[in-house]
This record gives structure tokens, sequence and C-alpha cells, in this order.
């Protein structure tokens, strides 16, 4: 049996997607996410805490997060999270989690210049395509019948 590897998240982004086109022609996109928690401690304090999620989008998501996202706009995204390693020119390994934006979706105010914005298929060509498949509605429930037969 398979796992899972899912991520959904709601917040503000931190600031303007950085997009590039790789040496083959692929665009990316990345951004970061902030999502705050807050509750009361045992002594009614409200606490605040913040995390931020970095974010990467490919081909035609990439382009529309270039055109619609902002600072400070709320989005919502969903996908896998990946974990990438690199070495740096002092030969230190590092390490970075990365949500794969398969759905970006802003909610909320955009860049003026793309309203009104169609999000592509919520697919990305790095790894692999799944259809955007319509889902079928919830039967409506039936009538309340206000006269029980006790």
């Amino acid at each position: 049996m398979s796992g899972v590897n899912k991520m959904v998240i709601l917040g503000r982004l931190g600031g303007d997607p950085k997009v590039h086109v790789t040496p083959r022609g692929d665009t990316m996109a990345a951004f970061s996410v902030a999502t705050n928690e807050r509750w009361k401690s045992r002594t009614g304090q409200v606490l605040e805490h913040t995390e931020w999620h970095r974010v990467v989008c490919t081909g035609d998501m990439a382009t529309f997060v270039r055109d619609t996202l902002l600072r400070g706009v709320q989005v919502y995204v969903e996908g896998p999270v990946r974990t990438r390693d690199w070495t740096d020119r002092d030969g230190v390994i590092h390490k970075c989690r990365e949500v794969i934006g398969f759905v970006v979706t802003p909610v909320g105010v955009t860049r003026p210049s793309a309203a009104p914005a169609e999000p592509p298929p919520s697919e990305t060509r790095m790894l692999g395509s799944v259809p955007n498949v319509a889902r079928p509605q919830p039967p409506a429930p039936p009538p309340i019948d206000d006269d029980l037969d006790f």
C-alpha cells in the first residue's frame, strides 16, 4: 500500500514570487507562504506562531503565479512535500523542504492587471501530470418532514 504525501496550505505570500527559466527552457517559480497559529496560554495570554513554507511551481502554474501573485496575497496551495539537498561552495550539505505547488489559487486581491485570472490546470510536468477531474456534487438532502409518526 502506498502512502499519502499531500500538503494543504492557506496563508499569505511573504514576498513576490521569484521566477526564472532553467537552461532546459522550463519556467520555475518559488515563493514563501506564512501560516499563523494563535492560541491562549494557561494564563490567558494570546500566543502566536508563524510557520514559513517554501513553494515551487513549474510550467503554466509558474507563469500563472508570476502574473497574479504578489506579496501579502492570501493563497491556497496544494501539493506534495519534497526534500532537496545541495552542496555549497564550501562543501557543506544543505537540505530544503519544499511544497510542489500543483494547485495554487489566490484568495482575494491579486495583481490589478491579472483580474480576472483563470488558474491553469492543477497539474505540472515536473513530476508527471494528474488530470484535473471535475468532482461530482453530492446529492441534495431529502426534504425534512416535520410530521413525525410517533
